[in-house]
Parts: structure tokens; C-alpha cells; sequence
């Protein structure tokens, strides 16, 4: 074998790998996306949905218990409950995924916190007019019902995020193929065309 096509043949393996080393770059930036977003739908929508499924439930029973006057609620139940309640609020804060959400849910611990201190005040809690409590309790619902929303129109980006990982993943494998084919075709014309010329000059 000459030196030209010694060369030749280190150029297209050099290129063959080339390619392959950056198809497989792309492959593994995609991956990288796709296990990113699959861990994100997963730690700040289902995990933060569960926290808004129980915080919901917290609330209703809070209501009930202002609706029916339950005093053993507020005087042995209570206490736990809003402790619980700060921490899924806390949960919800820290896994925010935008301004949106951060400002729905800073305005739900305002609310909270409002709810928390008129609790606090047995006029409020017995009297036979509790409008000032069930407006507050209104309140602090709209921002559950706001902050589930923003939730799931997130997921939906992220799913959305996802699929165009994967598109965009199946769309450089099937270049990468047809790149290869293509090379594979030029390496042997590479490597033949030298020898016919030799056999023309050897006639």
C-alpha cells in the first residue's frame, strides 16, 4: 500500500470516528434531557402534588370543623394540623417551578398564617357569624386550586420537553445511518480507485 492511500485510509477511518463520536454526543446531550425532565416531572409534579392532594385535605377538614363548630379540633387537633400544614406549604415553596407558582404559594402562607391567628381567637371560632373566617378559608382554596393548576400545565411542558428529546434523539440516529452508509460507499471508492488506475498503467 502507497503512502497516498495510507493516508487516505487513516483520513476516512479519522472522519468515520469523527462522525460517530458526535452522533454519540448528541445521543447522550438527549439522553442527558430526557432523564433530566423525567426527574423533574417526577420531583416538582408528582411530589408536589401529593403535597397539594394533602394540603387540600387539611384544609376541607379545617372547614368542616369551622362549619360545624367542632371545638375538639380546634382545641386538640389544631396545632398538629397547622404544623403539618406549614410543612407542605414549606414543600410546595421549595419545589416551586416558577414566578407564578412561588407567588401563589407565598400568598397561600400569608393566608395561612391569617388563618392560623384567627384560629386562635374562640369569638371568631364560635361565634354564630363566621363570615370574616369562611372568607379567609375561601381564600387560602383559591390558591390550592391556582397552585394545582400551574402544576399540571407544567407537566405538560415537561412531557412536551421530553418527547422532543426523544424526536430529536430517533431523528440523529437515523442520520447517523445513513451518514454511515454514505461514508462506507466513499471509503471504498477511496481504496479502489487507486488500484484500477494501477491496473490501467499496468496494461
Amino acid at each position: 500500500m502507497t503512502l497516498v492511500n495510507k493516508i487516505k485510509w487513516g483520513v476516512a477511518v479519522v472522519f468515520v470516528f469523527l462522525l460517530i463520536l458526535a452522533t454519540n454526543l448528541i445521543d447522550k446531550n438527549n439522553f442527558i434531557r430526557i432523564e433530566e425532565s423525567v426527574e423533574k416531572i417526577y420531583q416538582e409534579q408528582l411530589v408536589t402534588k401529593d403535597a397539594i392532594l394533602e394540603l387540600s385535605n387539611r384544609v376541607h377538614e379545617k372547614e368542616l370543623a369551622v362549619i360545624l363548630g367542632d371545638t375538639n379540633y380546634f382545641r386538640n387537633k389544631a396545632e398538629s394540623a397547622n404544623a403539618r400544614i406549614k410543612e407542605l406549604v414549606d414543600q410546595c415553596m421549595h419545589e416551586g417551578v416558577d414566578v407564578n407558582s412561588e407567588r401563589i404559594i407565598t400568598d397561600l402562607s400569608d393566608n395561612m398564617s391569617d388563618l392560623f391567628k384567627m384560629e386562635a381567637v374562640d369569638s371568631l371560632i364560635f361565634a354564630v357569624d363566621k363570615t370574616e373566617l369562611r372568607a379567609k378559608l375561601g381564600a387560602v382554596k383559591s390558591d390550592i386550586a391556582a397552585l394545582a393548576e400551574i402544576q399540571m400545565e407544567e407537566g405538560k411542558r415537561q412531557k412536551l420537553s421530553s418527547r422532543d428529546a426523544l424526536d430529536s434523539s430517533n431523528l440523529f440516529s437515523q442520520i447517523e445511518m445513513y451518514f454511515l452508509i454514505i461514508i462506507a460507499i466513499g471509503v471504498q471508492v477511496i481504496i479502489l480507485y487507486p488500484s484500477r488506475s494501477v491496473e490501467v498503467e499496468e496494461d
